[in-house]
């Protein structure tokens, strides 16, 4: 009987190390072998100790029955949703009855180009749109969600969402379409899909370079209106990275809400974001403000150059007005800074003050000159008529040929009467000493030839003024410049208006306080 026993026991014994050892092997949980089984058995192991430690071992295979148990029921799951119900992915869930509401939720990544000149704004983003789908209920596991590939969104009905303001938009694929969907029991879905959005922005680009935006995003339903999808926001509708930076725009704010859409073909829920850009200004200061700046007051460097009376400081001013000039033209109106744009923005009317600035101190210095020379000119042309008429009050027997003299002399001679520099001839004097003597003559001559004096210098050159001088066979272009204009503004009697002021008098003393007036407009 003992004998009997003991080989009870041996074989019981055997069957406990093989069977569990086979088990194992085939769950591929781990890999003991059957003979080393035998080796746990010896006088110091006693029957309870094995059957304690087989019995930890089983508890620890059951996890991977559940497992797998749990996979063949995710299959059959999916099975039974998709092969052996009626689901029809062509309708939406609950066709024929009140709206399905898709909540959506974005998460950016990354924020920019945002350009102006194109009206534009681009980010990177995950979308996120959820929804609830009855006919995917499922209660056979014990799982939280299903999370499926996204291959698996070719059997499943999904929204047809579209950004309404979208002008281009791509779905990143590296190294696969990154997207993902997941469905929960209650046949809650979440449906995720990394985006590269480019959004259209209406500008207001009047205070550029000192301008705030606000663009906005909306979303909603191509085909669906609104008695068939809602649009609404999740409870925390947008996040973004903490590292998030724009090149040259500060995201100062953002706001979020919905609306009704109305299009022809009926009414859209609508989600819309606004983000609040304010441009920053530091490449502007840099590029733009200050170089203006430092060449508008390298302008008025002019004012300081000494004026002589030989105009030894006419070159100098000349070439730096000029170069003041191209310079602003070539930062301000030939940078590629600036916005296209079909209105005056602020930047424009900074470099249009600027330019004017630069532009009126070299006319300044021009017209400045031009007086100079158009007084000269002027006292040169009533000079020659004055004593020309001199002439012709001394005799009465040809006054027919005194008047053809008169249309001769009265023509400037360049060479002989008015030099370049003005230094032979003096042309700022007054008429007094003249006008004496031709009073002195005519009072002489007037028991003689009967005629009556013309004591009023300035009403007979105004009367002289009425005889236009004809071209003389070598005067040059710019003489005969200078007889049109005479000639036009005799003709409006403006030549004695300008005899009647103080320039006309005065000369180098008004071009000189013209000049000092220009250096306390202009600071220097």
């Amino acid at each position: 009987m003992r004998n009997l026993a003991r080989l009870l026991v041996l074989i019981i014994i055997v069957f406990l190390c093989i069977w569990p050892a086979s088990c194992c092997n085939n769950f591929d949980d781990f890999c003991d072998k059957a003979e080393e089984q035998f080796e746990e058995l010896g006088e110091s192991n006693s029957l309870t100790d094995i059957l304690n430690r087989r019995l930890r071992e089983r508890r620890s295979i059951a996890p991977s029955w559940e497992k797998k148990e749990a996979a063949q029921k995710v299959t059959e799951t999916l099975d039974y949703l998709f092969a052996e119900s009626t689901y029809d992915k062509r309708f939406r869930p609950g066709f024929g009855g009140p709206p399905d509401n898709i909540e959506v939720n974005i998460f950016i990544r990354s924020m920019g180009p945002v350009d102006e000149s194109l009206q534009k704004f681009t980010f990177d983003c995950y979308f996120r749109q959820k929804w609830t789908d009855l006919r995917l209920v499922f209660n056979s596991t014990n799982l939280q969600e299903l999370p499926m590939n996204w291959q698996f969104l070719s059997k499943i009905w999904r929204p047809d969402t579209y950004f309404l303001n979208g002008k281009d938009s791509y779905l990143h694929k590296i190294a696969v379409p990154n997207r993902f969907i997941r469905i929960a029991p209650n046949g809650r879905i979440s449906y995720s899909q990394r985006l590269t959005v480019t959004a259209r922005c209406q500008m207001n680009l009047r205070k550029f370079p000192l301008d705030t935006q606000a663009c906005p995003l909306e979303i909603g339903s191509f085909g669906f209106d609104d008695d068939d999808l809602t649009y609404s926001w999740e409870t925390i509708p947008l996040s973004m990275d903490d590292a998030l930076e724009l090149a040259q725009y500060q995201m100062i704010a953002w706001h979020h809400g919905s609306k009704i859409v109305k299009m022809k073909n009926g009414e859209r829920s609508v989600v819309f974001l606004s983000f609040d850009f304010q441009r920053a200004i530091g490449f502007y200061v840099l590029q733009v403000y200050i170089p203006l700046y430092i060449i508008v007051m390298s302008s008025w460097v002019t004012f300081w150059l000494v004026k002589t009376e030989k105009g030894q400081e006419t070159p100098a001013r000349t070439q730096l007005g000029a170069t003041t000039v191209l310079a602003v033209v070539t930062i301000g109106f030939g940078g590629k800074a600036k916005p296209q744009v079909g209105y005056a923005t602020a930047l424009d009317v900074f470099i249009i003050i600027c330019f004017m600035s630069v532009f009126t101190a070299l006319i300044e210095f021009a017209f400045i000159n031009f007086l100079d020379m158009f007084i000269r000119r002027l006292k040169h042309r009533d000079l020659v008529r004055v004593m020309t008429l001199n002439d012709m009050t001394r005799s009465m027997t040809a006054p027919l040929v005194h008047i053809k003299k008169l249309e001769r002399g009265s023509q400037p001679r360049p060479n002989a009467v008015l030099q370049q520099t003005g230094d032979n001839i003096d042309l700022n004097r007054r008429f007094s000493d003249a006008r004496a003597s031709l009073a002195q003559r005519r009072q002489s001559d007037k028991a003689e030839n009967n005629v009556e004096s013309h004591n009023d210098i300035p009403n007979m050159l105004e009367a002289l003024d009425k005889v236009e001088p004809g071209a003389q066979p070598d005067e040059s272009w710019t003489d005969a410049g200078w007889r049109v204009l005479f000639n036009r503004m005799a003709n409006y009697n403006w030549l004695g208006y300008v005899r009647k002021t103080n320039l006309y008098h005065d000369t180098t003393d008004v071009i000189n306080s013209l000049d000092a007036g220009s250096r306390k407009i202009f600071p220097g």
